[in-house]
């Protein structure tokens, strides 16, 4: 199984959606399966957090293997 990871989509829907059409183009024609590990941050800062969560859902959904890890918050605050 291929493995295919991403991190750091900071809301940026649009670049997410173009990567994950490229991820699924170039696996339309092979008989391995593949998964996409999400790492860090999805909706910190970017222009659409919303629509790259509801991306990142809909390929958890499209495929078992994939998986989510989420990034760290981490206080420098006493």
């Amino acid at each position: 199984m291929k493995t295919y990871a991403i991190a750091d989509i900071h809301g940026r829907a649009d670049l997410l959606g173009a990567l994950l059409g490229n991820i699924a183009a170039a696996n339309a024609q092979s008989s391995t399966d593949y998964r996409v590990v999400f790492l860090g941050d999805i909706i910190d800062r970017g222009p659409d957090s919303k629509n790259a969560m509801d991306l990142v859902v809909a390929e958890l959904a499209r495929c078992a293997d994939s998986r989510l890890i989420l990034g760290m918050l981490i206080s420098t605050e006493s």
